[in-house]
This record gives C-alpha cells, structure tokens and sequence, in this order.
C-alpha cells in the first residue's frame, strides 16, 4: 500500500494550541488548518477504509516562505488531519516519521515550476507518502540509520 497526496501548510504546534480558563484547546488555526486539509483529501483520495497495521509516513514540508523554521513543529497538525479524516486509526500506527524541508513555494526554482500546481501555491504546502508494513528496527539494526 502506497498513498500519495498533498495537503496545506500546517500551523505551528506553537500556535496549534490555546490555553483557556477551562484547559488546553486547539486554536483557531488548528481548526482552520483541519478543516482545509479534510477538503484537500476529499478532493484527492475520496473515501477509502482506514489503514491499519504500522505505517512509515514521510513529510515534504514547502513554506511558504523562507523563514526559519523547527521541521519538527509541523508534522502534529498533520498527522491528526490523517486520523480525523479516517485515513489512519490512530497515529500510533507510524513506526517511522521522516521529515524534509522542501524548497519554499514562492522560490523561483525549476524544482517550484515542475511541482504540481497544488504544491506550488503560495501559502506552502506539504507533500505526504504513506507506506503500509513499517518494519521495527532493533538495536541491532542502528547501523541502518
């Protein structure tokens, strides 16, 4: 199993969440960021039964910009779009997470013009593969990585 698709720039996890009188809450760019990114699979990949077993997901972030940026402030908001659109039952699936930053969508690079015209919109994206049977290294296997 190999899923492929695109989805928008995720919010940071430094503005994912509120905190409230009553506790913690997602923020008004977490629910616009979800809301958006259920449209964007919808439109991509439809209705499909949720995966099960393990999983490896890789994320190709494209900013918006060219602000610096932590890669591993992003992948929360969209790992939880996967689980909230059914795609994944749980995000403890993922046995393995890879993370690469992409160049940013308003560079003027041949890489920007060949990408589709989705990954090339201004506001950033991030491109996401999904690979079903994630194997689990050992101790023994460190010499892999």
């Amino acid at each position: 199993m190999n899923i492929q698709f695109y989805l928008p720039f995720p919010p940071s996890i430094n503005k994912y969440w509120v905190r409230t009188r009553v506790g913690m809450k997602r923020s008004k760019h977490a629910v616009l960021y979800q809301a958006e990114a259920l449209s964007d699979l919808n439109d991509q990949i439809g209705h499909i039964e949720p995966i099960g077993g393990k999983i490896m997901v890789s994320l190709v972030l494209f900013p918006p910009d060219k602000r610096r940026r932590d890669l591993d402030n992003f992948n929360k908001p969209v790992l939880d779009s996967l689980v909230h659109f059914g795609l994944i039952v749980d995000d403890s699936q993922i046995d393995q997470l890879f993370i690469y930053r992409g160049s940013s969508a308003n560079s003027n690079t041949n890489e920007n013009k060949n990408r589709s015209q989705q990954a090339a919109r201004s506001s950033g994206s991030v491109f996401v593969k999904i690979v079903g049977s994630a194997p689990i290294l050992k101790q023994t296997d460190l010499t892999l990585i």
